[in-house]
């Protein structure tokens, strides 16, 4: 399980993409990245937006990891702990 400091909430919370939601010590984080039009500046016609989703309980100053998906519309893909691990240090650098 990865853990991470808790003022992780803060730094996300001041990313426009990012939703952080606390009940009690359960947490909830959606990240709904970009859409390709958004990105490029080309319009492209799609669908519907993917949003990351990770589950987390709080534990003294840390936020544990429990669980993240990607889901899409109906369809949803867990991610491995490698794939969060790169989000964390991709967060810690100062990416949003």
């Amino acid at each position: 399980m990865l853990e991470v400091n808790l003022k992780i909430l803060d730094v996300l919370r001041g990313y426009p993409n990012y939703i952080v939601q606390i009940e009690g010590n359960n947490v909830t984080i959606d990240y709904v990245p970009p859409s390709i039009s958004e990105a490029s500046g080309v319009d492209v016609d799609e669908d519907t937006k993917p949003i990351i989703r990770i589950w987390g309980i709080i534990d003294g100053e840390k936020l544990k990891i429990l669980k993240a998906s990607v889901i899409k519309g109906e369809e949803s893909r867990d991610l491995d702990e490698s794939e969060i691990q790169f989000w964390l240090s991709y967060v810690d650098q100062g990416g949003g």
